[in-house]
């Protein structure tokens, strides 16, 4: 559900928000779908709180990939615990605004990393396609990359995150 640090992703979107096809030598945009999604949010966004709730539940249905089902409660508990912590729609703003900036600290080479390393990525990340896991894995020595088949870009998925803490666990040696 990442990328490489230092990658620049905005080139990317913006060529697919405008209809042109993705730079071969770049990794690739999000799909279409979450590109239509977020450009209706931003055309229309939703401010009563059961629109903003009913919003993101939409957004986590996307990002969710299609290959494995939704967990629509778990997805709105989730959602609806976020909003009660903290209405305030610009809180939830900062997390993205946070992703665009490239500040040193993330510009900072993975191959510096000395610890076991396993990369763990959906095979059905819309927002941040295979591609994406691959390249952090690449940059990271010796590091290993597990694709987990039908994974979106969440973990709202009946046993999903069962499944991914069996890989951390067979990772760190602690399967028994």
């Amino acid at each position: 559900m990442t990328g490489p640090m230092g990658h620049d992703a905005r080139d990317a979107w913006v060529r697919a928000m405008s209809g042109r096809s993705p730079d071969p030598d770049d990794l690739p945009p999000p799909a279409p779908a979450v590109l239509a999604h977020l450009a209706r949010l931003a055309g229309s966004p939703p401010s009563a709180p059961e629109e903003r709730i009913a919003a993101a539940l939409e957004t986590w249905r996307i990002l969710n990939g299609g290959v494995l089902a939704f967990d629509e409660d778990a997805a709105r508990r989730n959602v609806e615990l976020s909003y009660e912590r903290d209405p305030d729609q610009a809180t939830a703003a900062n997390h993205d605004l946070a992703a665009r900036r490239m500040t040193e600290d993330r510009l900072v080479p993975l191959s510096g990393i000395t610890a076991p390393t396993l990369v763990i990525h959906g095979t059905a990340d819309p927002l941040r396609p295979p591609a994406h896991g691959e390249a952090v894995a690449a940059r990271i020595p010796g590091a290993r990359l597990r694709t987990t088949p039908g994974m979106g870009h969440g973990f709202f998925s009946p046993g999903l995150p069962h499944r991914i803490a069996e890989l951390i666990l067979q990772h760190t040696g602690a399967a028994g």
